[in-house]
């Protein structure tokens, strides 16, 4: 992973609402979207808005089944994102 990346991946998690679904994604596993807008508090469209941008940033999985969709964390992604910030530094400054 890269520090460009890693950054990216920070202010995505900016958001409270955004660590909280990912919080609960990773201890629950998958849940459908009328699951986690019971645990946010936030009308629909914005948590579609919230689950889009961690869908696109591959943080987050999506996965249709009818008109449901359903969500799970990608665990590989925060594994890595893990190792990054516990790796050593090469920073001079």
């Amino acid at each position: 992973m890269h520090k460009k990346e890693a950054s990216d991946l920070f202010k995505l998690l900016g958001d409270e609402n955004r660590v909280k679904i990912c919080k609960f994604l990773y201890n629950k596993g998958e849940m459908c979207a009328c699951e986690l807008l019971k645990i946010v508090d936030c009308k629909q469209a914005t948590l579609s808005h919230h689950m889009n941008l961690l869908v696109k940033s591959n943080l987050v999985f999506a996965r249709e089944d009818g008109k449901w969709v359903h969500y799970s964390i990608n665990k590989k992604l925060l594994l890595e994102l893990m190792n990054f910030i516990s790796s050593p530094c090469n920073c001079t400054k």
